[in-house]
């Protein structure tokens, strides 16, 4: 199974494949697989994406507004699904292929070849273009005229508000795999003020992760 393609593109293939997801998931006791900040969010966006879904339904209730909310309520949910299976399931050594076909998630060949990925981390820029803007240049470590080594998909950034420092990549629980530099994180007013932590990796075709720079800092402008 492809790790990009797996997940339905169709609206209602997709709810059904994500409400099936969090059913299995929490059969297997997926709190026990990974973060529980990461598994609380994951139910928390997925409720979210199934309460809009259910207005958009509902011809009282279904506007222009609604439907875009739906929208990005999904562009969240999938962005994150993708990053969490990726992080903590494909490879879960606790997680029998079965259980993963049952859950709608990769299964890969032993015998396949894997991608190279690049383990020295990006390097990478802050800037505070505007209010509520904050933007991540990254490039090539080792090459500072390209923005990604040879190889690589992208660039995955790991990210989260927080009230306090941290060096635990689990606490960054929001990430989006970025292709081009720079990648840009908006926020609305009532974040402004705050501090983001993130962390980047370089992801190979396969998704795979290579290893994280270490947590750095701003405050949202």
């Amino acid at each position: 199974m492809s790790s990009k393609n797996y997940i339905p593109r169709k609206e209602e293939y997709f709810k059904d494949w994500s409400i099936n997801l969090k059913t299995v998931l929490t059969g297997y006791g997926a709190e026990d697989y990974m973060p529980p900040a990461t598994y609380h969010e994951f139910m928390r966006l997925g409720s979210d994406y199934e309460t809009k879904i259910a207005i958009t339904e509902n011809n009282l209730t279904r506007t222009t507004k609604t439907i875009k909310d739906r929208q990005e309520a999904r562009k969240k949910y999938e962005k994150f699904i993708r990053d969490m299976i990726q992080t903590y399931l494909v490879k879960n050594p606790n997680l029998t292929d079965g259980q993963k076909i049952a859950a709608g998630i990769p299964v890969y060949k032993t015998t396949r070849t894997p991608s190279p990925v690049d383990n020295v981390s990006p390097g990478f820029k802050i800037k505070l273009p505007s209010p509520g803007v904050v933007e991540i240049s990254f490039f090539d470590a080792k090459n500072k005229k390209t923005a990604k080594p040879e190889g690589q998909h992208g660039a995955r950034i790991r990210w989260a508000i927080l009230d306090h420092p941290t060096e635990d990549w689990n606490e960054l629980i929001h990430s989006e795999t970025e292709t081009h530099s720079p990648y840009r994180l908006k926020f609305e007013g009532t974040d402004r003020g705050k501090t983001i932590y993130f962390a980047l990796c370089w992801v190979n075709t396969r998704e795979e992760n290579g290893d994280f720079s270490g947590i750095s800092s701003a405050i949202i402008p």
